[in-house]
């Protein structure tokens, strides 16, 4: 089996350059928009009605909070992008059979798309 040289040329990288830098920072954004889409989505879904509060007379609301699900959609959205973002750069610097693709990146666009569908689906025919 023919070599063409790749063995003699050594590893060239220095570390982590700035692109994977970039796509570290971008999937930890994007989770980080997670983090605040589920933090959202507690603020936005309807209460639940306890024995307290039928005992005391407590009223709360029990629908949901269509402004805070627009919001859950445009951050959504946000990540998605961000994963695609990240995954073009990566794809970009993917070059060698070590270099491999972001899981995170891959995960993160998955549960965005996922997450922006269940809305269209669930929330787009209350405006």
């Amino acid at each position: 089996m023919k070599n063409y040289g790749y063995d003699r040329r050594g590893e060239r990288r220095r570390g982590p350059d700035v692109w994977f830098k970039m796509i570290s920072w971008l999937s930890f954004i994007g989770w980080l928009l997670m983090l605040i889409a589920l933090v959202l989505f507690d603020l936005a879904k309807p209460q639940m009605m306890t024995f307290f509060d039928r005992f005391f007379h407590v009223s709360f609301a029990s629908v949901w909070n269509y402004q805070l699900t627009l919001y859950i959609f445009f951050v959504m959205i946000a990540g998605f992008f961000l994963s695609l973002i990240g995954l073009t750069i990566n794809a970009k610097r993917h070059r060698r059979k070590k270099d491999k693709y972001s899981l995170s990146l891959i995960l993160l666009g998955i549960v965005s798309f996922m997450g922006a569908a269940f809305y269209l689906i669930r929330f787009w025919r209350q405006y």
